[in-house]
């Protein structure tokens, strides 16, 4: 299984973590379950190693989380973009901004820490929408956040 693979590579040179560069790790909820499940296996019989990815909050549930804690994720990346209803519709984010609070909230209680991604300039955004952003993302203490500026790639 590919969990074997990783962890081969990781161990046969040294290494003590693995991130997942997926860009949405939890998408295929079944292939999830079982990577994380033979994770679980491989930390059982000794090996572990630490263990990151890059996911979405409407991709994680109680269980995703809970498997995620048992393998030694240590790490999520996620990208909140905004905690403004108006700007989280206009780009359709398809999760509310109480939806992603609680699953951040659910995520520090695990201990599994966070690094989160808000954006600036999207349409809509405002310098009151991106403060509110700002502020409400402080009080959730994720381990780390990423600021970027909005992107326009169409010609």
């Amino acid at each position: 299984m590919f969990s074997n693979s990783s962890t081969v590579l990781a161990t046969a040179f040294g290494f003590n973590a693995v991130f997942f560069e997926d860009l949405t790790f939890s998408l295929d909820r079944e292939r999830t379950v079982k990577l994380l499940n033979e994770m679980v296996k491989l930390r059982k019989k000794g090996i572990n190693l630490k263990y990151g990815c890059q996911t979405r909050y409407d991709y994680l549930d109680d269980e995703l989380i809970n498997l995620m804690k048992k393998a030694n994720f240590v790490y999520l990346y996620m990208a909140i973009e905004s905690l403004d209803e108006n700007v989280l519709q206009r780009i359709n984010k398809c999760i509310t901004a109480k939806q992603i609070k609680k699953m951040l909230e659910k995520i520090n209680k695990s201990g599994i820490k966070q690094g989160v991604t808000i954006v600036r300039g999207f349409l809509g955004d405002t310098k009151e929408s991106f403060e509110k952003t700002v502020n409400e993302v402080y009080e959730l203490k994720p381990a780390a956040v990423f600021c970027e500026m909005a992107k326009d790639y169409q010609k």
